[in-house]
């Protein structure tokens, strides 16, 4: 093997110890997007409500990059989408019953979505999706969202339930200053689903760098040995 060769290889051993290696993108938290027309939906947007922040609770078991939110919204007949602002706040709790407390914002993201054909309370069922790329630690969280755009009213549609269980929603109506619970004893939880991948734990990580510098090293070996 060249010196030009080994240099390369063992170039490529540092490269996946500082990068990391993901799992791949895959479902990080399930709280269904099928909207549940019991509770219908919570306001999150909209002329009347544009410092209204809604957050859900979440959990991650291991850390994690979320590439991509999916929620679904039933949207007045005038109303436009430009983007979401989100929000990650802690769960102090870890089962959703204490007041949020802000930890970060996201940022403001684009969305894209489509009609779902099914109606509740005279309004269309939207399903959206909002890329993006966070990179968040495991434990008990929340995910909040205001909705930007042109109209009137826009609701962040309620669940069917799933990994939430049963826990209601908070809001905030003066953009995250004082937190309030959706309707206590109500299924209150919210359309939600986060997609993304998970990061390999420092200890993993370690062992991951330590096999692929032993294949290097054996590669190597076996190289000057010809």
């Amino acid at each position: 093997m060249s010196v030009a060769n080994r240099i390369r290889l063992r170039t490529f051993a540092l490269s996946v110890c500082v990068a990391g290696t993901p799992a791949g993108a895959a479902l990080l938290w399930d709280n269904t997007l099928e909207h549940n027309v019991e509770t219908s939906g919570i306001a999150f947007g909209g002329k009347r409500w544009q410092t209204m922040i809604v957050a859900e609770n979440f959990r991650l078991e291991h850390p994690s990059v979320i590439q991509e939110i999916g929620f679904e919204s039933l949207n007045r007949e005038d109303w436009t989408y430009d983007s979401v602002t989100v929000y990650l706040l802690m769960d102090r709790a870890g089962n959703g019953s204490a007041e949020p407390l802000l930890h970060s914002v996201l940022g403001e993201f684009e969305v894209f979505g489509f009609d779902t054909g099914r109606r509740d309370r005279g309004l269309p069922v939207w399903r959206y999706s909002v890329p993006l790329r966070a990179a968040i630690d495991p434990g008990n969280w929340f995910l909040g969202m205001h909705a930007n755009g042109e109209g009137t009213d826009v609701f962040w549609a309620t669940s069917d339930g799933g990994q939430g269980g049963n826990t209601p929603a908070w809001y905030s109506l003066d953009g995250g200053g004082t937190w309030a619970r959706m309707q206590q004893g109500t299924r209150f939880d919210l359309t939600l689903e986060l997609h993304g991948e998970t990061v390999p734990e420092p200890s993993s990580l370690l062992v991951l760098c330590g096999a692929v510098a032993l294949l290097a090293a054996r590669r190597v070996t076996g190289g000057m040995r010809r």
